[in-house]
């Protein structure tokens, strides 16, 4: 529509432009009209009384008569395609031609009417729509409705379109039709035939005609193509076997299909062999017998080791190696079905071997002494023992036995360098059959069983051997510790006695014991605890009443150590850590309920130890007052101006001797600033000894002042200034 009032515009343009062009042309060639060509000028004769001056002179009427009827003439023109053109564009923007549904679906039977609404405002016509697709009426004007149908389906799903024109206007409606479906009816899903063959007619009550795919060389049937109202016959053959036998057959009609699983049972299994005993000399031996069998996987089972039995071309294979016994052996081989059911079965036994038994000829120890393993291979009753009543050095695990077993040799350590011998003879069925054991000696050595030894703090001493084949000596051991005894010859256990350690660090030290002729040397490492596995020299740690106060806590362990709990008012940055030194701190969380003050406990583990450190919060000012806790003091000695302990703007840990300062036994601190200074004591034996100060960092421009007291013997107020340096930007 809109191209149409844009083409309506360039015509009206176009005529206005051809107006104006006829207009000039015509003033154009008014103005050079002359006396000679006057009547080309008007196209009629001149009147006689008109002179040349007065026929074209300046307001003579030919002129400005004929300009205007030209222009008339040309405008009305114009003005009616223009007007042409806006009633066409006018007329298609205010058509319509609508329909209610964009698609109908139908089924496959061809028996539904289904109706369509047309809105138009104009003549239309159907103008195409395929065969199986009725359309009444096919043409008309203004609305209408449309009766809709279709021929019967053929069994396929299809879709159709219906075009409507009106005008230069175009509707499509969609037209889908459903394929028809064919039955197979009912049928069991499977057919089970016996063993002995049998023939069966089979109907589905079909609605169409059907195939049969699939099936067996055991199996035949009558047909297979089917017709609708026909059945099929199925032939199964005798099954020989004892195995049951399948196959499945598809049914199909259409584009729909359905298997069926045709069986049949197996025949009842069997086994037959030619024999039922068998008999072997006391050799090796094997067998092959005919077997008999309608089952496809028989089974051959035998609870004798010895035997070897399977199943290979119809036959039987046994196979046996040589009777290693001094008694006939039998055995029974059973035929089975997978499902266990046995069939037959076969005896078969086999004659007693010779005695005998084998050992080895020689047997070396070396002069350490260890246990040897000897294989004793027979199948005879058996004894051994040690000829020489010399040979204490040896022990025999057993005294004899019955078959085969294993004989366990243990020979003492051979302290001297000469070889020892020793002979064990073995008695079966009236021989004897001996061997030699050898042990070789040694050249000189000193060692001990261990390198080191980690002792309790308490130790009650530790047992410790120590293996040599000269005289030997102890050469170093540390003062804490004794060694006994100090000297002696060949094999021996040295007791190693500590004293207690009650320091609070570990020692260490060495025992080296040295042989008479200083070459050879054994040492063992040793390592006793201390009795303190984790301490700290504070009992007891003071807080402010701010929230955020923090306070450090320095403690030492031997080993891997947590806090095991702390008052639910305080949080620590640290709850576990690693052997060594540690700087705990511990926060306010809260301020103090009520203004009243609140103690506790913080409980730290390491190994089996436990300490615990004494926590108090409390107001220490109270409205530029001294809370009544604290001693009021007579006086307060406050050090010279000039003189301040300057501390990093960074932060750090100030750690000061205090060996000057007569501070009282049971020790108080505190700042006149906790928010950003932390103080405490460190106490040996519960006298402070050193101050901690922590300064929290200065983020400020400006340095800040403040200062720590300290309570002193006399009740008097010890005053340490302390000015921390401004932040460098």
């Amino acid at each position: 529509m809109e191209v149409r009032k844009r083409l309506a515009f360039v015509l009206s343009a176009a005529s206005l432009l051809l107006v104006a062009g006829l207009v000039w042309i015509v003033a154009e060639n008014g103005s050079d009209c002359r006396s000679t060509d006057c009547r080309e000028c008007s196209g009629e004769a001149l009147p006689a009384e008109c002179g040349e001056e007065e026929a074209c002179g300046g307001n003579v009427g030919c002129e400005s008569t004929e300009k205007k009827e030209i222009s008339f003439c040309v405008d009305v023109y114009a003005f009616q395609q223009i007007r042409a053109a806006e009633n066409a564009a006018a007329s298609e923007e205010f058509s319509v031609l609508e329909l209610n549904h964009n698609s109908l679906n139908f089924n496959h039977t061809g028996r539904e009417l289904k109706q369509v609404e047309l809105t138009s405002t104009h003549p239309w016509k159907i103008e195409s729509a395929q065969d199986w697709i009725r359309v009444h009426p096919t043409s008309g004007e203004g609305s209408a409705r449309l009766d809709i149908s279709i021929k019967t389906s053929s069994g396929i799903a299809r879709s159709g379109i219906v075009r409507i024109s009106s005008g230069n206007r175009q509707l499509r409606l969609l037209v889908n039709q459903d394929g028809s479906t064919p039955s197979l009816g009912e049928t069991e899903d499977f057919v089970s035939f016996p063993s002995t063959g049998e023939t069966r007619k089979m109907f589905t009550g079909s609605t169409t005609s059907w195939i049969v795919e699939g099936s067996a060389p055991w199996l035949s049937l009558s047909d297979s193509t089917v017709e609708s109202v026909r059945g099929i016959t199925l032939t199964a053959a005798p099954n020989l076997s004892a195995s049951r036998r399948s196959t499945t057959l598809r049914l199909k009609a259409g584009n729909f299909t359905r298997e069926i699983q045709i069986i049949q049972e197996g025949a009842t299994p069997e086994a037959v062999l030619k024999t039922s005993e068998l008999r072997f000399d006391k050799e090796a031996g094997r067998r092959e017998i005919e077997l008999t069998t309608n089952v496809e996987n028989l089974l051959v089972e035998c609870r004798s080791s010895w035997v070897f039995a399977l199943i290979q071309d119809r036959k039987l294979i046994v196979s046996i190696p040589a009777n290693a016994t001094i008694s006939e052996r039998s055995a029974i081989i059973y035929f089975k079905t997978e499902s266990g059911r046995e069939l037959t079965r076969l005896s078969l036994t086999q004659e007693a071997g010779e005695p005998f038994l084998r050992v080895p000829n020689s047997i070396t120890i070396n002069s350490l002494g260890s246990e040897v393993e000897v294989p004793v291979d027979t199948n005879c009753r058996w004894r051994v023992e040690v000829l020489e009543d010399s040979a204490r050095w040896l022990k025999l695990s057993l005294k004899g036995g019955n078959g085969s077993d294993t004989l366990v040799l243990s020979a003492e350590q051979h302290l001297g360098i000469e070889l020892r011998q020793a002979t064990i003879v073995f008695r079966y069925n009236d021989t004897d059959l001996h061997l030699r054991v050898n042990q070789s000696g040694d050249s000189p050595f000193l060692r001990l069983q261990s390198s080191s030894i980690t002792m309790a703090f308490d130790d009650r001493g530790r047992d410790l051997e120590l293996e040599s084949n000269i005289a030997w000596k102890l050469e170093e051991a540390p003062d804490w510790l004794s060694v006994s005894p100090a000297s002696g010859s060949g094999k021996a256990t040295v007791t190693l006695t500590p004293d207690r350690n009650n320091s609070e660090e570990h020692r260490q030290g060495i025992v080296s014991f040295v042989s008479e002729d200083g070459r050879r040397r054994a040492r063992v490492e040793v390592l006793q605890k201390t009795e303190f596995s984790v301490y700290t020299d504070v009992s007891v740690l003071t807080f402010s009443s701010e929230p955020g106060f923090g306070r450090p806590l320095r403690i030492r362990a031997t080993s891997f150590w947590r806090i095991r709990t702390f008052p639910d008012w305080l949080y620590a940055e640290q709850i576990h850590g690693v052997p060594g030194e540690h700087v705990l701190e511990f926060y306010v969380k809260d301020r103090l309920p009520n203004n009243e003050p609140r103690t506790g406990k913080i409980f730290i583990q390491c190994d089996n130890r436990e300490i615990a450190v004494e926590v108090r919060q409390e107001q220490v000012f109270a409205d530029s007052k001294q809370s009544d806790d604290i001693p009021k003091f007579l006086s307060l000695e406050v050090a010279d101006s000039e003189d301040f302990l300057y501390l990093d703007a960074a932060g750090e840990l100030r750690e000061i001797p205090l060996p000057d300062v007569p501070l009282n036994k049971a020790g108080f601190v505190f700042c006149l600033d906790p928010d950003w200074l932390l103080c405490d004591f460190r106490r040996e034996r519960g006298i402070p000894v050193e101050l901690w100060i922590q300064a929290l960092p200065n983020l400020q421009r400006e340095p800040r002042e403040t200062w720590v007291l300290m309570l002193l013997e006399d009740g008097n107020l010890y005053a340490l200034a302390l000015k921390q340096k401004a932040q460098t930007y």
